[in-house]
């Protein structure tokens, strides 16, 4: 899906279920109640979408969602533009059991004025960030700026413990930072047990007693 331009949707802008190899590159969605992309598993058939990559798309304004929810799959967002939203500007949940996010590379996007709510953030984090099965996240080059609350933000823990998932690694480094008034990065204390039994997940560059 190319250089469409989206207006007013009163649901989703652009919305990505149980599909592969998708491509959305350079498409202007604007004023949308939902989010402005929103990649998902439930399709006509329950699986997760693979492969997707979300390019040089501009997102502006959101009634409801966010700028980009990811629910699962593997998924690359490159080179975006995101301003406005009231839920994050890249927003990351789980909500069923067994169906988590493989892997998220998130880079080169800006995020601006992004979590009007009060609970959200720049990217928001709200699956298991503990061992598991899944893969990596990795969020790096990117410039937040003017956000009312954090930068990067995971606010779950091993509350939600639905099975399995959880990442390998998760990893924030090299971005850029204007008038956030939070956080850069703040990783909720829950998510760390004091008995190490998340201890093989590899957290890079993050400080975890002062995130």
């Amino acid at each position: 899906m190319r250089n469409c331009e989206v207006r007013d949707s009163g649901q989703y802008g652009i919305r990505v279920e149980a599909s592969c190899w998708v491509q959305i590159f350079g498409n202007d969605i604007r004023d949308t109640r939902d989010s402005g992309v929103h990649v998902g598993y439930s399709g006509t058939i329950l699986r997760d979408s693979d492969y997707v990559v979300i390019r040089d798309n501009r997102i502006d304004g959101t009634l409801e969602g966010a700028g980009l929810t990811v629910i699962s799959g593997k998924v690359s967002v490159e080179e975006n533009q995101i301003r406005n939203t009231f839920l994050s500007g890249l927003y990351v949940y789980q909500p069923a059991m067994g169906w988590a996010m493989n892997e998220l590379d998130v880079h080169g996007n800006l995020f601006e004025n992004c979590g009007q709510h009060r609970v959200h953030s720049g990217i928001l984090f709200a699956t298991p960030l503990r061992r598991g099965d899944r893969g990596n996240v990795n969020i790096y080059d990117n410039q937040f700026k003017d956000l009312p609350h954090h930068a990067v933000h995971v606010t779950f823990g091993r509350g939600m413990v639905w099975g399995p998932q959880g990442f390998y690694s998760f990893v924030v480094e090299a971005n850029a930072f204007e008038g956030v008034q939070g956080e850069k990065v703040w990783i909720d204390k829950k998510v760390f047990r004091s008995d190490n039994q998340d201890g093989d997940i590899q957290i890079g560059h993050l400080d975890i007693d002062q995130p």
